[in-house]
């Protein structure tokens, strides 16, 4: 019986101690979002794509991690709060990615989804530089100074 107990009591402290019994696990760092990956994900929601899923399921938080703080601008049916949307579109598994059509989109990154979606990644990719390129030349530059500006001492 001693050896029992001991037992349990090593394995228990070894599951603690590997993190095995942690309620939230391992926490990924948090992943930087580009500009592109906001126009992706504008691309994404114009098309009209829904995310079916749950709170308890693992695969749904890694996709809500991928878009980070885009995801809130994003359709999502949570299939406990709300079953009765996910059984008319026929939602088997978690994440489910659907098209205003039915058409299931295979869980990924922002950019293998926006893909699938049909958005176009050179236009975006193009208006994402542009952008930014316009950003950049916003920014004031108070170092240059042309001929006419006098410098007061």
């Amino acid at each position: 019986m001693k050896k029992t107990s001991l037992f349990l009591f090593l394995l228990c402290i070894s599951l603690i101690s590997t993190g095995a019994w942690s309620a939230k696990g391992k926490m990924k760092a948090a992943r930087q979002i580009t500009e592109e990956d906001q126009a992706l994900v504008q691309c994404i929601k114009e098309k009209g794509i829904t995310m079916y899923g749950t709170s308890w399921c693992p695969h749904c938080k890694e996709q809500k991690a991928e878009f980070g703080n885009l995801f809130s601008e994003l359709s999502y049916v949570d299939c406990e709060e709300n079953p009765k949307a996910c059984r008319e579109k026929k939602v088997t598994g978690y994440p489910t990615w659907l098209t205003p059509e039915g058409k299931e989109i295979q869980p990924g990154s922002i950019k293998e989804i926006a893909v699938d979606a049909g958005c176009n990644l050179s236009k975006i990719k193009e208006a994402s530089m542009k952008n930014k390129m316009q950003m950049e030349e916003s920014k004031p530059n108070n170092m240059i100074l042309d001929k006419s500006d006098k410098i007061e001492q």
